[in-house]
């Protein structure tokens, strides 16, 4: 269930980082500009620092994979930008080897470009159902 969470809001952070693409970051669960609802939190309608560090720091709060790590008295008026509050947010962790860098910000577009290029890794497993085979049965001992 934490790692559900950890994707969630790896996901969240992405749509916060796209807030300003004038109207290209429209996708599911997001409207131009902000204010779209994921993993259960809702990106801030606004644009300002203040208003996006407030919402990193809740969602950290609140989905963050290890949340003991995260600084009690955190000062985000200390940070010029998202990027460098997160990386003092997620600091104890990853000294502590425990986030290795799973938490970033990225944009819909830097995603979407992604995605587009084709350019994606997997491990090569297919799931598949034998129709032709009878279920088997736990028989119970």
């Amino acid at each position: 269930m934490r790692r559900r969470r950890s994707i969630g809001l790896v996901a969240g952070l992405a749509l916060l980082a796209s807030c300003g693409d004038g109207g290209s970051n429209t996708s599911v669960g997001s409207s131009p500009g902000g204010g779209g609802s994921v993993a259960g939190t809702t990106t801030p309608t606004g644009c300002a620092l203040r208003a996006r560090q407030n919402w990193v720091l809740a969602t950290m709060n609140e989905w963050y994979l290890f949340p003991v790590t995260l600084p009690t008295n955190i000062d985000p008026g200390a940070y010029s930008d998202v990027d460098s509050f997160l990386d003092a947010l997620t600091a104890t962790a990853r000294a502590q080897r425990k986030d290795r860098y799973f938490t970033y910000l990225t944009s819909l577009k830097a995603e979407n470009a992604y995605y587009g290029s084709g350019g994606t890794a997997g491990i090569g497993v297919r799931l598949a159902r034998d129709l032709e085979q009878p279920a088997v049965r736990d028989r119970g001992v």
